[in-house]
């Protein structure tokens, strides 16, 4: 898949609202660095914060994320595995009890979901809990009261508007947050103190702000270009290549399989912000025993050289063609702090770093044989009443689309048949696939 053209001045986007605080915050970084990456770019669409310059140093959320304006659920710009059922959740936390089960049931684990969205994930992982505790088999019952006592749930997450969704959805319930970065970490503590722990993210990595590195060839010459975002005068967005100047960036450039094969002009896009994270959770599990849970949509194989995402609930064209790519991709210049950006994530690395880190993989597999074998198939029938007695908004948006084309299925025999979906090997596109990669660390 080829990336949407926007190099150069005849290409400029020009922002729908020139008012917009991610506009301006935009603007006055490229006017004073003479041009950002795309990295950087991202960063501020995503995740962006701005000082209001008052006296007492708040700071304004500007992006996607951060602000809280991430439009996730019924009618919006998305939604996850987790917002269409609790049961997503429920499967999350057999895996989380199967963990703390397996490194000894100690008397404290901390599970830090990284990330949390709206809250679904964890609604589900509580209620799950909450049901075996007062419903599941004896066996049960004493295993899960004893997890149930044990676990801790915090919930990471850097947007200070989707820490607000989520205490509202939340409200009630044993949940912690901190405000911070998953990269950072900034909540654990450090040496011989630190807990068992459990890091778990859904569709996390993949809004990790990417570097997109280009190739040009001329003769016998081949130069790596990382590409800049800049403006005219009229403040419109257009891209630009530029000499790499990020050492690490550079070295990963260089030696990255697909850099090879690719034609003048192709480009790839590289997250090295993957690094980090998977790095710092491996050094946290140096000093403890516990696990990583990531699940998100990618491959393990291959270098990506696929364009970034777009996501915005305007778009009706589809994805797969021109046209959709095309509009899509304008989008993040027309709309910044508006849409989201993802891109497919290079698991390779992630894996790489975990082994590195000394945890033994325990699940690398597609996100459907993941479920299945904690239990999901196992749990639809109780599933399938829960959702027909207290619909789910997105599952009933869902319905009635479907209706509108013409189905005429019952409600409970959709729901029953969306569910079972999830047993199927969800495909991206022909390279990327919904995937989870576990690991763990047990002594």
């Amino acid at each position: 898949m080829s990336h949407p053209e926007l190099i150069g001045q005849a290409n400029a986007v020009m922002p729908r609202d020139p008012d917009n605080p991610t506009v301006r915050r935009l603007h006055t970084e490229i006017a004073t660095q003479d041009g950002i990456t795309y990295e950087q770019f991202m960063e501020v669409c995503l995740y962006g914060r701005s000082s209001r310059g008052d006296a007492g140093g708040a700071t304004e959320e500007l992006g996607y994320y951060s602000s809280g304006r991430a439009g996730i659920g019924a009618g919006a710009d998305f939604a996850t595995h987790a917002d269409t059922t609790s049961a997503y959740g429920g499967t999350i936390a057999h895996y989380a009890h199967d963990v703390w089960q397996q490194i000894g049931s100690p008397d404290r684990l901390w599970v830090v979901e990284q990330g949390a969205g709206n809250g679904a994930q964890a609604a589900g992982f509580l209620q799950e809990v909450d049901w075996q505790v007062a419903e599941g088999a004896p066996a049960d019952r004493r295993s899960f009261g004893a997890f149930r006592q044990a676990a801790r749930h915090l919930i990471l997450e850097y947007g200070g508007g989707m820490i607000a969704h989520q205490q509202q959805r939340l409200q009630g319930n044993a949940v912690n947050w901190v405000h911070g970065s998953a990269i950072d970490l900034p909540l654990m503590p450090k040496g011989k103190d630190t807990p068992p722990v459990l890091f778990t993210s859904t569709e996390l990595p993949d809004t990790f702000p990417v570097a997109r590195v280009r190739k040009r060839v001329s003769g016998f010459r081949i130069a790596l270009e990382q590409v800049y975002v800049t403006m005219t005068d009229r403040g419109a967005f257009y891209e630009e290549t530029r000499p790499i100047e990020a050492e690490d960036l550079a070295a990963e450039a260089r030696t990255a399989d697909s850099m090879a094969a690719m034609a003048d002009g192709e480009e790839r896009v590289f997250n090295m912000r993957l690094q980090r994270w998977s790095g710092a959770m491996g050094s946290v599990l140096r000093r403890t025993t516990g696990g990583v849970l990531t699940i998100d949509y990618g491959h393990h194989t291959l270098d990506m050289n696929l364009p970034p995402r777009i996501y915005h609930h305007s778009v009706t064209a589809p994805y797969g063609s021109a046209e959709g790519q095309a509009h899509m991709y304008r989008l993040q210049y027309e709309l910044p702090g508006e849409v989201d950006i993802t891109t497919s994530v290079p698991f390779r690395a992630h894996d790489a770093i975990m082994r590195r880190h000394g945890l033994r993989p325990h699940h690398i597999t597609m996100e459907a044989d993941f479920l299945r074998y904690y239990g999901f198939e196992t749990r639809l029938h109780r599933v399938v009443a829960a959702e027909v007695a207290a619909p789910n908004p997105v599952l009933e948006a869902m319905y009635a689309a479907q209706r509108q084309e013409g189905d005429n299925r019952s409600y409970e025999a959709f729901v029953r048949d969306h569910m079972s979906s999830f047993m199927h090997t969800h495909h991206v596109d022909r390279t990327r696939s919904f995937m989870a990669y576990a690991y763990r660390k047990t002594s």
